[in-house]
């Protein structure tokens, strides 16, 4: 959720995008046949002796046509200090996300709020040790209202291979808290914790490339079997000439265990499932246009609420 730190300034983005677009649910798919979207964002870093902090704000309504009203509303706020001492490093941030739908009579709204912490010692110039802190709450309302608290620390070992290549192995530690009221005020919580090793692997040469695995084990106080997931995010990029650029991002989550028949569900703070690949053009410096293609899935597990949808769109985008 949060960008990385570098030197700069202000720095705003605008653009805006329209094409084809196939929802996956068969109720609308006959109503939903194109996406039309703008977005805009926001931004502020500087960095002062060893000092860095950002802000960022970021906006995208979308609209889904040509029959219905249809749209989403995708709001985000990110804050981030940074402060360097010799060879010990902190690291601060909060974030804030409120995301809304509407596809027909299916309206799921989802709050995100994040607190993320961190701190790193390093070892002469190859390797560094650190922990990370994070603290998610998701709220998710349609026909129920599920509230998900998730507190989670990860020591972890960084070791640099060169100065544009890093892998890093971790063990993440997570307790949790999930909550569900239903129409007729119901109300069932669950407990839990999960554990298993991160590793992520970092390159940024030539093109730049950042992935993450994360299998581990949900364990629920409620019942006794032990629920397999796997998260997995790529990020990729590469300048092919002097104008044309290519980039993908993967976020991709995977329960192994059908849990959503249980009579409390624990519905995971990365809810998204997407895939993007994007195809770059820059005549200008400040002006780009670009081909998308697009899968998203977000999956609410109680009561096995699904929005997705899959776009081909074009697009232009303006930046300062």
């Amino acid at each position: 959720m949060y960008p990385g730190l570098r030197a700069g300034g202000w720095e705003w983005k605008a653009g805006t995008e329209g094409g084809y677009f196939r929802t996956g649910d068969e109720d609308i798919s006959g109503k939903i046949k194109y996406i039309g979207a703008i977005s805009g964002s926001l931004r502020f870093d500087h960095t002062y002796d060893r000092s860095s902090c950002l802000f960022q704000i970021r906006l995208r309504p979308e609209v889904y046509g040509p029959q219905g009203n249809n749209y989403s509303i995708n709001a985000s706020a990110t804050g981030q200090y940074q402060r360097r001492w010799g060879d010990f490093e902190i690291n601060a941030g909060i974030a804030s996300r409120i995301q809304k739908y509407q596809l027909h009579s299916n309206r799921l709204d989802i709050n995100t709020f994040q607190l993320l912490a961190s701190a790193n010692r390093y070892f002469r110039t190859r390797m560094s040790i650190g922990i990370d802190a994070v603290y998610n709450k998701v709220v998710l309302m349609n026909h129920t209202k599920n509230r998900i608290s998730a507190w989670s620390v990860i020591p972890k070992a960084n070791y640099f291979l060169s100065d544009f290549t890093s892998m890093s192995a971790g063990i993440l530690m997570e307790s949790y808290w999930a909550q569900t009221k239903d129409i007729i005020l119901t109300t069932r919580s669950n407990r839990g914790w999960r554990f298993g090793p991160e590793l992520n692997f970092e390159y940024s040469k030539s093109w730049l490339i950042r992935t993450k695995y994360l299998p581990s084990k949900r364990f629920f106080s409620s019942i006794n079997e032990a629920q397999v997931e796997h998260e997995i995010n790529i990020v990729f990029g590469k300048k092919l000439t002097t104008h044309w650029s290519i980039f993908m991002l993967a976020d991709y989550y995977f329960s192994a265990n059908d849990s959503s028949v249980q009579n409390v569900v624990y519905t995971q703070t990365n809810y998204e499932n997407r895939i993007h690949a994007k195809l770059v053009y820059s005549w200008k410096k400040s002006y780009s246009v670009f081909v998308k293609m697009a899968y998203t899935k977000n999956e609410l597990l109680y009561e096995k609420v699904t929005l997705s949808g899959t776009q081909a769109s074009v697009g232009i985008e303006f930046q300062k």
